[in-house]
């Protein structure tokens, strides 16, 4: 039955790619109920294989082993600032209960959050990567706890994180700007471009989101968090690769390059997802 059960966690997709007329093979790999499947060796046999295989024909080369998208049952992602005053959490349903990308096109149902690579200008001048990566996360999802400063002290500058740390505070209601019930805490606000609020812990600087006020009509309110925010012990998940690449017109050519080379996420010249680069 174990057998049966780790066959049934796999599937193998072939699609047709539309750019090059081509067929490219996809290999979509999630966790089975009640398995838990190691996918080191998997992978990296799949990879050799492929390169392997490239050496004696073009088709091969399109070959690519595609990213675990994000579960589509619930799950629950926490991060927070460097000095970890400022803790968030990130209550995901299952996917039918995921509000979906209003700029999703006909041919695909993008649904949120949805992580995705930043190529505009003000966000990689304001985080200071010149990659910056969001989770495009809705606000209800989200929550917030807020401590105050550590105490000043080299040798253990961090609070140490505590399982459950709270009280959770809906992040509406701790994220905006000028929000009353973030005083006391390290929350800082700054505004970017007109209706553009980025927040940052006034203690470390790190940079945690980044929202429009009022939100573009048709989109639910939404913060977009860094993705270097969020614990390694999520990030470390497979399905947390980017998805998108977002303002690909905006990009540095050298940059755009390491990205692309790196990543096949498709490109986007905005943050609309149904125009393709």
């Amino acid at each position: 039955m174990a057998a049966a059960t780790n066959i049934e966690a796999f599937r193998l997709a072939r699609r047709r790619d539309q750019n090059l007329g081509l067929g490219s093979l996809e290999l979509e790999v999630w966790e089975g109920r009640g398995v838990t499947v190691n996918l080191s060796f998997i992978e990296a046999a799949f990879k050799f294989c492929c390169k392997i295989i490239a050496r004696l024909s073009p088709l091969p080369s399109l070959l690519t082993l595609r990213k675990m998208p994000l579960p589509e049952t619930p799950f629950v992602i926490e991060g927070g600032c460097n000095c970890h005053a400022i803790r968030y959490r990130i209550q995901v349903p299952e996917v039918s209960a995921r509000p979906l990308n209003p700029t999703s096109p006909a041919s695909e149902s993008i649904r949120l959050p949805m992580i995705a690579i930043d190529h505009c200008n003000d966000c990689r001048a304001a985080t200071g990567s010149i990659l910056p990566t969001w989770m495009c996360v809705p606000a209800d999802m989200m929550a917030v706890s807020l401590r105050p400063a550590p105490p000043v002290d080299p040798s253990n500058p961090r609070i140490p994180i505590v399982d459950n740390d709270g009280p959770w505070i809906p992040a509406l209601e701790a994220l905006k700007d000028g929000s009353s019930v973030a005083r006391g805490s390290t929350v800082r606000w700054f505004n970017s471009s007109p209706k553009r609020t980025r927040t940052f812990c006034g203690h470390c600087g790190t940079n945690l989101t980044y929202a429009i006020w009022p939100m573009v009509q048709g989109y639910p309110d939404i913060f977009d968090t860094l993705v270097g925010t969020i614990d390694r012990i999520y990030l470390e998940k497979g399905w947390m690769e980017p998805e998108r690449q977002c303002w690909w017109d905006k990009g540095i050519e050298w940059v755009q390059a390491l990205s692309f080379n790196g990543s096949k996420a498709p490109r986007h010249p905005s943050s609309r997802v149904d125009e393709s680069v």
